[in-house]
């Protein structure tokens, strides 16, 4: 029987982690442990849950699979939950680099003053854009999980080279209404962070 011989206790924060060995480990039914690229990437799609457009998540998944150069057209499955549970860690690392009061979350200020030392200039209707697409529970803050969830199939898990990504329009030129089903309300807006912070001029 196949074994993966990771035996970590998995913390909250490795929910996510979990979720893609319960995939792996289902997926690898041929004895070595290969699976079967196709396989995976539709597995790994239907446990990606954000404000983006399936399509949007699609892609992100097929070309993060695609950069791992796998041979024919399985991948070791031993070897990608090792990837992931590095990619965890620095995305856990760029979290906490923003999280300036260490609580926990990323507020929109945090996460503005990220772009400021950075020197990315912003306008605040793109940032609100970018909390929009990362805010899944709309309390307008950012937790470690729904960072990981969107960032997790990014090309690069570094801090600035995925605010860059955003500052270039990447993201932002192809983000509306339509792909964000868990988008704010204009009440919300009004009464939420984004009156009290950024209307406000912080």
């Amino acid at each position: 029987m196949f074994s993966f011989g990771r035996k970590k206790k998995i913390n909250q924060d490795d929910e996510s982690i979990k979720e893609i060995e319960k995939v792996v480990h289902k997926l690898a039914q041929d004895g070595n442990g290969r699976i079967r690229i196709v396989d995976l990437e539709a597995a790994l799609q239907r446990i990606d849950e954000d404000n983006r457009s399936k399509p949007e998540r699609k892609k992100q998944v097929r070309k993060f699979l695609t950069s791992l150069k796998p041979k024919g057209d399985r991948i070791d499955g031993e070897k990608f939950l090792q990837i992931m549970l590095e990619r965890q860690k620095q995305l856990k690392l760029s979290f906490e680099e923003i999280d300036l009061n260490k609580d926990g979350v990323v507020d929109p200020v945090e996460l503005a003053k990220a772009f400021s030392r950075l020197k990315i200039v912003l306008k605040k209707k793109d940032l609100m854009k970018i909390i929009e697409v990362l805010d899944r529970d709309k309390d307008f803050n950012i937790t470690f999980s729904e960072w990981q969830t969107y960032f997790r199939f990014a090309p690069s898990t570094e801090l600035e080279a995925s605010l860059r990504s955003w500052r270039r329009g990447v993201q932002l030129d192809t983000i509306n209404e339509q792909q964000m089903p868990n988008s704010y309300t204009e009440k919300e807006r009004e009464n939420g962070f984004y009156a009290r912070h950024f209307i406000a001029g912080a």
